[in-house]
């Protein structure tokens, strides 16, 4: 937890992204059945030794298959159908050898479809991340970590109108929207040693999640009747 944060008791997942090391380009793109397709595209640019570059973008979508049995499907029940959207920049900087800078911009947005024509799940997620390293002398190390994560997420869930025969018509019975903002930040000093004690480290860290859901709720007549905030 010193070293990653309070959170990370059970285990750390590290990701390592592709380096923007050297001028590069690619582009890629697949498709397939049920409409589905995906494509990405990604940059580098060395603009010198202690300055890279690099950017990121992609899209995949999927018209989905209808996943009510064929027996019971109705009139409402469409395609599970899902499309999503990312785009990342992201920055290496190193002004001196021993000092490595790190910055990363994140965008992602994807919409769902779930089986009627009424029923969606949206989100966007936009977050931000940035680290320092300094070396310190032959063995020590200074790191500083700070991100920030803005999510808003959507759903509208249906119900079947009273009287109505199931599937063959439906209304939005509660809209939830769901705003969560994590913010947090690390300073770590790590050191290592030769003898019996071979490494050290000491941080600190802050983390803060603030997050509510707000519901709408609705008779079938479309009137909102009340509103539940957690």
């Amino acid at each position: 937890a010193a070293l990653w944060g309070n959170y990370a008791m059970g285990g750390v997942v590290s990701i390592f992204t592709r380096a923007a090391d050297k001028d590069t380009l690619v582009a890629q793109a697949g498709a397939g059945s049920y409409g589905t397709w995906r494509s990405d595209a990604y940059a580098a640019y060395a603009v010198s030794e202690g300055v890279k570059l690099g950017i990121e973008a992609s899209a995949n979508h999927t018209d989905g298959f209808n996943t009510a049995p064929a027996d019971i499907r109705g009139a409402v029940n469409v395609p599970t159908a899902f499309t999503a959207h990312n785009v990342a920049f992201a920055g290496t900087f190193s002004p001196i050898s021993t000092l490595v800078a790190h910055t990363r911009i994140d965008f992602h947005s994807n919409e769902q479809n779930l089986n009627s024509v009424l029923a969606f799940n949206t989100q966007r997620t936009w977050t931000y991340s940035a680290d320092a390293s300094q070396q310190l002398g032959n063995a020590g190390r200074l790191t500083a970590t700070a991100f920030r994560n803005d999510s808003h997420f959507r759903t509208d869930n249906t119900d079947t109108p009273q009287g109505a025969i199931p599937g063959q018509a439906e209304f939005v019975q509660n809209r939830h929207l769901t705003p969560v903002h994590d913010t947090g930040g690390s300073l770590v000093w790590s050191n290592e040693f030769a003898g019996v004690l071979r490494s050290a480290s000491v941080g600190v860290d802050y983390h803060e999640i603030d997050g509510r859901d707000i519901a709408y709720i609705f008779d079938d007549a479309e009137t909102q009747i009340r509103t539940d905030i957690g």
